[in-house]
């Protein structure tokens, strides 16, 4: 079987080695490229055609939602949408980003970091359910 193939788009580069290291430790995944932002996401789709988007919103050049915007129009691949707002504030963006193409929407690992940085394993498990769920595998 071979593996899905997961873009990692972020503009921290502790958030991009971080999902890419959650998303590397499960067997059937890939991470096949990195972005900073939308505008770097593009080509980086373009090159690599991957399974499936892990997208930061808030970024310079192109944020997330235009990037989205975009990528629906190009490609049929499936977008995770990962953002940093917590509580009520997830709502109203996870909507805006559902109705704008994403798949689904979750909050960011780094709430629940050990003393390392690195995100719990409950954190880690919900990211690779939520991937293999959208996909569809």
């Amino acid at each position: 079987m071979s593996k899905k193939k997961i873009l990692v788009v972020d503009d921290v580069e502790l958030m991009r080695k971080t999902m890419g290291e959650i998303v590397n430790s499960d067997p059937g995944l890939e991470v096949v490229g990195y972005a900073e932002d939308g505008m770097q996401a593009v080509k980086v789709a373009a090159d690599k055609h991957p399974d499936l988007i892990l997208l930061d919103l808030e970024m310079p050049e192109w944020d997330g939602m235009g990037f989205l915007r975009h990528y629906r129009h190009q490609y049929e691949g499936k977008v995770i949408v990962l953002s940093a707002k917590v509580g009520g504030r997830l709502k109203p963006i996870g909507d805006a980003a559902l109705r704008s193409g994403a798949d689904a929407v979750l909050e960011k690992p780094m709430g629940e970091a050990d003393a390392a940085g690195k995100p719990s394993p409950e954190s880690c498990k919900i990211i690779i359910d939520k991937i293999y769920e959208v996909l569809g595998s």
